[in-house]
């Protein structure tokens, strides 16, 4: 009963930390607090408190690149214990005439990761309305510790607009493993 009152006081006490794989315990063994702190309270801490970014942009961005440039504003810098996170981009975004394409893509410090046409293509048609412009990727392989990641964007022609004025634009990284 006192280590189930010490758990539950432990994990009240919500000071997050990284993910520690969890012992193995041995009969017998006397469990300190130190131990509960960091297998149990941090490890539940690590999986309802993950590291998380987050990079807005409240005003119109715009781009005439036919090539793949930085999405100005749309960049997220987070330490991470482990080598996967969740990257989700939120907002509008339209381009100028009805044959322009817009291609989104996410670079992750060392690579972009969608390849020549990025992970979102959207096409304008003929109505001069905005689009949803959100999208989720899990991006793998990074290097546990200092991670940039950012939204890439370019136009097959025309110009390509983020409409952050009316409604804000957000890149949010989350780490999940």
């Amino acid at each position: 009963m006192k280590v189930l009152i010490l758990w539950i006081g432990l994990t009240i006490a919500w000071i997050f930390n990284a993910w520690t794989t969890p012992r193995t315990w041995t009969t017998g063994e006397l469990v300190t607090a130190a131990i509960m702190n960091t297998h149990i309270r941090d490890n539940l801490n690590a999986l309802f408190s993950p590291v998380t970014g987050v990079s807005t942009i409240t005003t119109d961005i715009t781009t005439t690149s036919t090539s793949f440039e930085y999405a100005t504003g749309l960049s997220v810098t987070l330490t991470t214990a482990g080598d996967t996170v969740l990257a989700i981009l939120t907002g509008t975004f339209g381009g100028s005439a009805s044959s322009v394409s817009v291609f989104l893509d996410i670079h992750d410090g060392s690579t972009l990761l969608g390849g020549t046409d990025g992970l979102v293509q959207w096409k304008r048609g003929t109505n001069a309305i905005e689009n949803n412009a959100s999208f989720s990727h899990i991006v793998t392989g990074l290097t546990p510790g200092s991670n940039t990641i950012k939204i890439q964007w370019k136009v097959s022609s025309g110009t390509g607009t983020f409409h952050a004025t009316n409604q804000v634009t957000t890149l949010r990284i989350i780490e999940v493993g």
